[in-house]
């Protein structure tokens, strides 16, 4: 089946919910028809509840799920019952709630903090960006949870190197030319889920515009809350989309490229940035028309090269922000814009 056509709770559930209460060390851990998943503990069954909020809001009404938790809760009296919600609550609301065991994801990345791969997962799967999240402990029963020791931490860190230096030799062992677009629209895509998953959800590729007569490559949603280079897009150019273009030429690319990705972007759809890779990035003719396309319509084209993609790579495996790079090209390219 295809993991589009799998619900997103279930995906959840299978990703990070049941490997995050194995290594909390639950055992004989199933779904079942009545709770999300039943589970034992120290000769103890547990039951848990999944309320995921896919949007970063101020204010979160889980009021609806409690009241479906204690009225399940009485028909099962013999364990101890858990709401894990994807969100972040504030204050007010934990007390508003009192008396009900509650995870939230201040919660779960408070327990994942120590293991770096749960924690990336966890990233991966919430819509908005961590930077406005702080990790929580107090309302956690000790008893039930605590912080997951970093059993596999060296190894994931080797692992993050690992794809790292795999996808610059892909990079490197890359063909120019049409034969090759294919390999490099792939390679591409893997660089930007590995180097931004903390800043953008996973994206749709090659998606044809309403016309059927052109092709974007890849499209990405940046995450809510989002800070840095993805934050300024945000804010300044009215964009929640961020449009990504793909170019396998030997040499730079032709100037029609430019005016082609311009009619991607547009203000109601909330697309005005786009980031062409290529590779050996835009030339000076291309960036002189980059600044026209600004000027006169207020639409961002950034140009990166693959040596900027090895750079960003490198930034990622010494746990440096990639991001950092797209910012300098931003802030460069804005610097030098002419009347």
């Amino acid at each position: 089946m295809n993991t589009k056509e799998i619900p997103y709770e279930i995906r959840f559930l299978d990703d990070f919910i049941i490997p995050f209460l194995e290594k909390s060390e639950f055992i004989n851990i199933k779904k079942d028809k009545f709770f999300d998943i039943v589970a034992e503990k120290n000769n103890k069954k547990y039951y848990f509840d999944l309320k995921i909020f896919r949007q970063y809001k101020k204010y979160y009404d889980i009021g609806f799920a409690k009241q479906q938790l204690n009225l399940i809760s009485k028909k099962h009296v013999d364990g101890q019952f858990y709401l894990i919600c994807l969100c972040n609550l504030s204050e007010k609301q934990r007390e508003k709630y009192e008396g009900i065991n509650i995870l939230d994801l201040a919660n779960l990345l408070y327990l994942c903090a120590n293991d770096l791969k749960l924690k990336s997962i966890l990233t991966n799967w919430v819509d908005y960006s961590f930077d406005s999240v702080q990790p929580y402990y107090k309302n956690i029963d000790k008893k039930d949870f605590l912080p997951i020791k970093d059993k596999d931490g060296v190894n994931y860190i080797q692992e993050i190197v690992n794809i790292g230096e795999d996808l610059i030799k892909q990079l490197e062992n890359c063909k120019t030319g049409k034969g090759n677009d294919k390999q490099y629209e792939r390679i591409c895509e893997k660089c930007i889920l590995y180097l931004f998953n903390d800043c953008l959800n996973i994206g749709i590729p090659q998606e044809i515009t309403n016309d059927k007569f052109y092709r974007i490559d890849y499209v990405s949603k940046i995450k809510d809350g989002a800070v840095g280079f993805w934050g300024d897009i945000v804010r300044f150019y009215n964009t929640r989309y961020i449009v990504f273009e793909f170019k396998n030429y030997k040499k730079h690319i032709i100037q029609n490229n430019l005016y082609v990705t311009e009619k991607y972007l547009y203000s109601t759809a909330l697309r005005n940035v786009a980031i062409i890779i290529s590779r050996i990035g835009l030339g000076n003719r291309e960036t002189q028309i980059a600044a026209g396309i600004l000027k006169e319509h207020g639409k961002l084209i950034l140009g990166i090269s693959d040596e900027d993609l090895i750079e960003m790579i490198k930034k990622k495996q010494k746990g440096e922000s990639p991001s950092e790079i797209l910012q300098d090209k931003m802030d460069k390219f804005l610097l030098e814009l002419t009347k």
